[in-house]
């Protein structure tokens, strides 16, 4: 990923998993009436948006992890950063809405996972780089995480 161009990636986990990558600068993308919606630079599509059309195609329940930094690094240089790491069911929404009687057009943008909202965290990261891994599955994936320390929890 170079020159701010956004780019994601597909990997097959299990047979019906999938985990995508995106990485580029964090930055708010508008739609005019909204001017902080969260993008990646060089984009012109939310970040929600990308994320729920990658739901409604691969699963709902997702593993995310993400790093920021003040500039882009690789991600074996973000695998000795600060991992924050969570586990869940996904909701994201992303839709316009118009009143006639009105004339008031605004933003729906939504983006939680295992009841954190992702979307928040993520804006308090504007202008740093981003790469975000998220794998979807159709089920309850099987979680065995170890905690720090090497004890072992199954099902966090």
């Amino acid at each position: 990923m170079t020159g701010g161009r956004f780019i994601w990636s597909t990997t097959p986990q299990a047979a019906t998993d999938v985990r995508e990558t995106y990485t580029g600068k964090l930055t708010t993308w508008n739609n005019g009436e909204e001017d902080d919606i969260l993008s990646l630079e060089g984009t012109d599509c939310p970040l929600a948006k990308t994320i729920k059309d990658h739901m409604d195609a691969h699963g709902r329940y997702l593993t995310v992890r993400y790093w920021t930094a003040e500039k882009e690094m690789s991600a074996a240089e973000l695998t000795e950063a600060t991992v924050m790491m969570q586990f869940g069911v996904g909701k994201a929404d992303y839709y316009l809405s118009y009143s006639e009687i009105t004339g008031y057009l605004w933003t729906t943008e939504e983006l939680e996972v295992g009841g954190h909202d992702l979307l928040n965290e993520l804006k308090s990261h504007i202008g740093k780089w981003l790469r975000l891994e998220i794998e979807y599955a159709r089920a309850t994936p099987n979680t065995h995480v170890q905690l720090a320390g090497g004890v072992d929890h199954e099902d966090c």
